[in-house]
């Protein structure tokens, strides 16, 4: 009993534990956050641009469909970490029995 809440302890091997770890504290949900913040940044930018500087308008639209790529590339990758990472844990879940802590 810790703070009034009953924890429970599973014998966990190395790998489940490497999948646990990558797909719970996974950088590509970090990125993607990053990315996707740039691109709504630089379509906010890209509207505000004057419709005589086409030039300009150009390069706003081209990074900002760029960073919308990337944070979808970033979220598919993240996604599919934290996927097999919740399989990977109801996996531990219904093959293993919580350690008797005495």
């Amino acid at each position: 009993m810790w703070h009034r809440t009953p924890i429970k302890m599973y014998a966990v091997c190395e790998p489940s534990l490497r999948e646990l770890t990558a797909g719970y504290n996974s950088v590509h949900l970090v990125f993607f956050g990053i990315f996707f913040g740039a691109a709504i940044a630089f379509g906010i930018a890209c509207s505000q641009v004057p419709k005589t500087d086409a030039m300009t308008r150009y390069y706003y639209f081209a990074v900002t469909l760029a960073t919308f790529l990337v944070s979808i590339f970033f979220a598919v990758a993240g996604g599919m970490s934290l996927w097999r990472a919740h399989k990977e844990k109801e996996k531990l879940y219904s093959e293993s029995e919580p350690i008797d802590p005495m």
